[in-house]
């Protein structure tokens, strides 16, 4: 049975993010050779993964420009909250379902540097007799960047899953684990992927709305100069 959970949770949050961003993240030819020599030996290597930590790097530098639009979660702490996807998803069985995706990303104090990335996803069939929704949480609570020489492990990475059948109710949580608890390379392999693809997506996200908010502040400025 726990194997059976496991395989479920992995699965679903890759599902979950099926259509993320495909490119890589601007690797050189050195670090694609270096990235593709980790996944080739990721049993060994602890499942480190340079575009994770690259990606890391280019979130954290970001971050701080958006220091305004950023919100207290149900903890008290600060973090700014990004919808990174949302519509409609069509499974081949004819179901239905509504999909929304946040990543919540948390300033460590250090500028340049993250404390924490949250990742939740949460599909509600729009489908059937049953009312069904259910919510994956991914947790990395240390989302580091080290260097082009070694990468981060992300041995702690935590996927939790939560369902719900009333639309009255609140999420119960059905399971959680962590990355290292995790007792098998293939599904260890398509977390990583799942979390990179959403990682890219975010990186999207954030830049989007940075690219806004200083387009806006132009207008505003242009705005201001305007003489009839």
């Amino acid at each position: 049975m726990k194997k059976i959970i496991l395989a479920i949770l992995s699965l679903a949050f890759l599902a979950g993010i099926g259509s993320a961003v495909k490119a890589q993240a601007g690797l050189t030819p050195a670090a694609q050779t270096m990235q593709n020599e980790l996944i080739k030996n990721f049993e060994t290597t602890g499942y480190g993964d340079y575009e994770i930590d690259l990606i890391h790097k280019k979130i954290a530098l970001l971050v701080g420009k958006m220091t305004n639009q950023m919100e207290k979660d149900d903890k008290g702490e600060q973090c700014l909250k990004l919808e990174v996807t949302a519509g409609e998803s069509l499974h081949p069985n004819g179901s239905r379902f509504i999909i929304h995706g946040y990543a919540y990303l948390y300033p460590s104090g250090e500028p340049g540097k993250l404390g924490k990335i949250v990742m939740e996803y949460i599909k509600q069939n729009a489908s059937g007799a049953k009312f069904r929704r259910e919510k994956r949480i991914l947790v990395n609570p240390t989302p580091y960047f080290i260097g082009e020489n070694s990468v981060d492990s992300n041995n702690d990475i935590q996927l939790t899953y939560f369902s719900v059948d009333n639309d009255k109710e609140d999420f119960k949580k059905i399971r959680d684990i962590t990355f290292s608890e995790m007792d098998r390379h293939d599904r260890k392999k398509m977390l990583i992927g799942a979390y990179k693809n959403y990682l890219r997506k975010t990186l999207h996200s954030l830049e989007w709305n940075i690219t806004s908010i200083e387009l806006s502040k132009v207008s505003e400025l242009l705005y201001m100069l305007e003489f009839e």
